[in-house]
């Protein structure tokens, strides 16, 4: 038995095992219902990007970011997901989709060099810029979900004063 696993079962500190919090992220593309990327401005209704803590854009504008509270259990989290997402559906424009895939679909170049120039994030622009330089814009427009995760605090607090 490993000297984590010792600490664990002799101090009954198992049951903080599955008492941890996680947080998800989706990030999706708006496209128009024929394949193309989405031209439409971010939803007015949704607020600051910079500062709406659940609803905000990635690389490009038409990228979706919705990021979920951190919860405990997975359940919470996709409960959480699922509000988040019916909230950017309803906000959709009439010939607006989301894109399913993490891997967009092939976009022209007029897609790309829009999704590569049109940023309207100002304070993310040098970032922006330098990811678009650095990778190119077909390899940052790639979606996803992020899963966030943090360990118990009191498992944390146990096993650094068991000298772990």
């Amino acid at each position: 038995m490993s000297k984590l696993s010792q600490i664990i079962a002799e101090n009954e500190l198992s049951s903080l095992l599955t008492k941890n919090y996680m947080g998800l992220e989706l990030e999706e593309h708006r496209l128009l219902k024929d394949g193309r990327i989405s031209r439409y401005p971010y939803p007015a209704e949704f607020l600051s990007r910079r500062h709406n803590p659940y609803l905000k854009t990635d690389f490009a504008d038409n990228m979706l970011e919705i990021s979920g509270t951190p919860t405990l259990g997975t359940d919470a989290n996709l409960a959480n997901l699922e509000m988040l997402q019916q909230l950017v559906t309803d906000h959709l424009q009439a010939d607006e989709i989301i894109w399913p895939l993490s891997i967009a679909p092939a976009f022209s170049k007029d897609d790309l060099d829009f999704a590569g120039s049109f940023n309207t994030r100002f304070w993310m622009a040098e970032y922006h810029d330098y990811l678009q330089q650095k990778y190119g814009t077909a390899r940052e427009i790639f979606t996803g979900v992020h899963v966030n995760y943090s360990i118990n605090q009191t498992l944390v607090q146990s096993l650094w004063d068991f000298g772990f």
